[in-house]
């Protein structure tokens, strides 16, 4: 059997439980194994959680104990109402990620323009995402992802 390896950008979202986001095309499905790596040289085991039927969102659970001493830090999320309505062509962004050599980046990027994302229905029929609100940047990420955060460091898209 052929060996499938994903590789992708995930945020912590709760270091005391050990909750962390990824996109599906990172966790595409819960069957397999799933391995973390913080700090570039930790791997922890994970389960999977929940996958969203509908967004490209996974939900993954490691043990805390397993990076306790690691500094660890759960994402931060903005305590006002949706901080993208509230983005614009020509706003400067700044981006936290990974790159494709596993490199931890932070950059500042520029909106070009907001808009709806489609995709067209998939033959044979399989999940697609739908209702996203897509940033279109003036640079190119050379990465597997990441997010971005407000000048609090608060985390406002995925």
């Amino acid at each position: 059997p052929e060996e499938i390896m994903l590789k992708g950008a995930g945020v912590v979202v709760d270091k005391k439980l050990g909750l962390v986001l990824a996109s599906r095309s990172t966790v595409a499905q819960p069957l397999g194994d799933v391995e973390l790596t913080f700090g570039g040289t930790v791997m922890v085991e994970a389960t999977v959680v929940f996958i969203h039927p509908v967004h490209s969102v996974v939900l993954l659970r490691y043990d805390p104990e397993q990076v306790q001493g690691m500094g660890v830090q759960e994402a931060r999320f903005p305590t006002t109402a949706p901080v993208m309505s509230s983005v614009e062509p020509g706003d400067s962004l700044t981006m936290v990620g990974l790159d494709y050599n596993q490199h931890a980046f932070c950059l500042s990027v520029t909106c070009n323009s907001l808009g709806s994302f489609s995709l067209v229905l998939p033959s044979p029929p399989r999940f697609r995402d739908r209702n996203l609100e897509v940033i279109s940047l003036g640079e190119t990420i050379r990465g597997f992802g990441g997010i971005f955060i407000d000048e609090e460091g608060a985390m406002i898209a995925y």
